[in-house]
Order: C-alpha cells, then structure tokens, then sequence
C-alpha cells in the first residue's frame, strides 16, 4: 500500500542521504539525557520503532 511521507520521515530522509547515515544514527534526546523529548515517541516506544523501520525502508528504495 502506498504512503505519503510525514514531514518528520521526508527531512530524517533528506539529512541521512544528505550525511551518508542510516536509520541507526536517528535518536531522540531521551535516549541520551532521559528528557521526554520528543514526548509522543517517548510515550509510544513502538511508534518510535515503527518510524525507524519506516525511514530505514524508504531509503533502500
């Protein structure tokens, strides 16, 4: 099924194409200094690992 990209998937696609990265290199400031940021990927740990394998799907393509 086909999917637009959000604005968050379109400009993480842009910057890891721009700097040679994959999807391993996307964090959030939680998994560093334990703010809730950003706090809906906080809160919802599968939305995060969704997100990853979305971004690290479309870069293959």
């Amino acid at each position: 099924m086909f999917r637009c990209l959000t604005p968050t998937e379109f400009e993480l696609l842009k910057l890891l194409k721009e700097l040679g990265l994959d999807e391993s290199a996307v964090i959030r400031h939680y998994d560093i200094t334990e703010k809730l940021c950003p706090l809906y990927y906080v809160e919802h740990e599968d939305a995060w690992k969704q997100l990853k394998k979305d971004i690290g799907t479309k870069m293959d393509e």
